[in-house]
């Protein structure tokens, strides 16, 4: 019960957060998907770090889930919810910001087009 807590409660906690910094209400197909994108990201980024820098052989071992090992997963997945939550913040930021820019730029080549026709 523990090893699903752990790794289904930080995606909540990102989604959580990215709605908020979007100021936006996500749809139930948007909050699924969002979800989904998070427990991907998330338990892949400390599948990794479990694996590849501490211990290659911890998801055999006995004590998988013990109290303090899910406590620290809980504590390190949580501190990539957040950080992952204002990355995609940010990425939706920068895609407007460019769409923004580009919106600009196509409005300034027609007016120099018109004056050109004048």
């Amino acid at each position: 019960m523990v090893g699903f807590l752990c790794l289904f409660f930080p995606p909540v906690i990102a989604v959580a957060l990215t709605t908020k910094l979007r100021k936006e209400n996500f749809r139930y197909e948007q909050y699924i998907a969002f979800f989904a994108i998070f427990t991907v990201i998330i338990n892949g980024i400390m599948f990794w770090i479990l694996s590849f820098l501490f211990n290659p052989h911890w998801i055999s071992a006995p004590d998988v889930f013990s109290t303090s090992f899910s406590a620290k997963y809980l504590l390190l997945s949580s501190i990539l919810a957040i950080i992952s939550a204002f990355v995609m913040g940010n990425l939706n930021k920068l895609k407007s910001l460019s769409a923004d820019l580009l919106k600009d730029e196509e409005t300034e080549e027609n007016e120099e087009e018109e004056e050109e026709d004048v």
